[in-house]
């Protein structure tokens, strides 16, 4: 991650990142480079893990609300496609 960039707890096991100077298949290719180091990481406790990645980018004028709704709906079809994926929404 960049000095620009922020990342945070968002709930119990959701995480919103914010990649300020990246577009939308910047962030995408970000997701997956993630996506991928989890998937081959053994935690001490848990084992492996895998996470799914709801992926979206600012528009011109829009507030955070509506951006932040539109990577959930980015985030629930990762979900609902098989989970352990990057699913974005333009």
């Amino acid at each position: 991650m960049r000095k620009s960039d922020h990342i945070r707890r968002w709930g119990g096991e959701e995480f919103l990142m914010i990649l300020r100077s990246s577009n939308l298949e910047a962030a995408k290719h970000v997701a997956q480079k993630l996506k991928g180091t989890l998937e081959q990481f053994q935690f001490s406790v848990v084992g492996k893990v895998t996470a799914s990645f709801g992926v979206t980018a600012f528009r011109a004028g829009e507030d955070f609300n509506t951006l932040l709704s539109r990577a959930d709906k980015a985030l629930y079809l990762a979900k609902k496609n098989g989970r352990n994926r990057v699913e974005s929404i333009t």
